[in-house]
């Protein structure tokens, strides 16, 4: 069975919902459903579950988005109305917080010879972002990723990687051997970007089939350099950090982040928290004279 995975992204953390778009809503035009094609909604997935013919196959599909929480809102007209967490609705179709139509298609290309991959259907290799990865970025900073997908066999090995994303990424291709084929992909965010989440995707090609389709997200942040009220406390492996609240008024926490994006900040009433080993989350070592300095940077966005 062969799985696609769509890109279904909230910035807000919100549970997401996919499904085939209501005639009678008028979310469709042809509103025909393939049987072949399964829809994992809650998953925003496609599954290929019987044989289908080869070409080009249309869906027309909605992209929901509800609350993990019982929210209540209140319109500029005074009114208000209540949303329920997904699991609690009983009109999924008007109880979502927004909804966005989705339509492409998908081409089914002839039979292989086997379906394992990294032989006729192109294989992702490391250092190759995962689906769904999520990359912090400054705005006139250019930010970089790589690339790798294997092909061993076939007339024609990987000769490229499509590329889909903002208008000016550049694609540089390198290393074609073996049946390995790389690239390394560059971006540099505008300033008319700012606080955007740009989805860039990418799949490998041969003559006769093509990789899976992965989708990274690019957060496009504004860097600050601002100081605040800190306690540090330091162990033989670990440093923690409580930033006074009080001293960075104007900034909210949620603002914040290590410069390693993996490493996460918790916080209480009074002050934001931060515990990290001494050699990770961007932690930095210096020695001057016999004096260990460690230094441990926060970004503001």
């Amino acid at each position: 069975m062969t799985t696609i995975r769509l890109l279904a992204h909230d910035p807000d953390g919100d549970h997401v919902h996919c499904r085939f778009g209501q005639a009678a809503s008028g979310e469709c035009a042809s509103c025909s459903q393939n049987p072949a094609f399964r829809l994992s909604e809650n998953m925003c997935t496609l599954h290929i579950i019987n044989t289908t013919s080869i070409g080009a196959h249309v869906f027309e599909l909605v992209i929901e988005d509800f609350p993990k929480q019982m929210i209540s809102l209140t319109y500029e007209d005074g009114t208000s109305s209540v949303r329920l967490l997904f699991s609690q609705n009983t009109d999924n179709n008007t109880a979502a917080l927004s909804k966005l139509p989705l339509q492409f298609a998908i081409e089914i290309l002839p039979p292989l010879s086997t379906c394992d991959l990294g032989i006729l259907i192109p294989q992702f290799l490391p250092p190759t972002p995962s689906h769904g990865d999520m990359f912090h970025v400054t705005a006139g900073q250019e930010f970089q990723f790589h690339v790798k997908a294997q092909a061993t066999q076939g007339i024609k090995r990987i000769y490229d990687f499509q590329i889909s994303g903002p208008p000016n990424l550049i694609k540089h291709v390198y290393n074609n051997t073996s049946g390995i084929l790389q690239a390394r992909i560059s971006w540099m965010p505008e300033e008319r970007e700012l606080y955007h989440r740009i989805p860039i995707c990418y799949a490998a090609e041969t003559t006769e089939s093509q990789s899976e389709m992965r989708c990274i997200i690019v957060a496009v942040e504004r860097f600050h350099s601002r100081s605040g009220e800190a306690d540090v406390v330091c162990t033989e492996n670990t440093m923690t950090i409580s930033l006074n609240k009080s001293s960075i008024r104007g900034l909210h926490e949620s603002h914040l982040r290590l410069n390693d994006p993996s490493c996460t900040l918790t916080s209480n009433e009074s002050h934001v928290l931060a515990t990290v080993s001494l050699n990770s989350c961007g932690t930095q070592l210096e020695i001057c004279r016999y004096i260990y300095i460690i230094r441990l940077y926060m970004k503001v966005f």
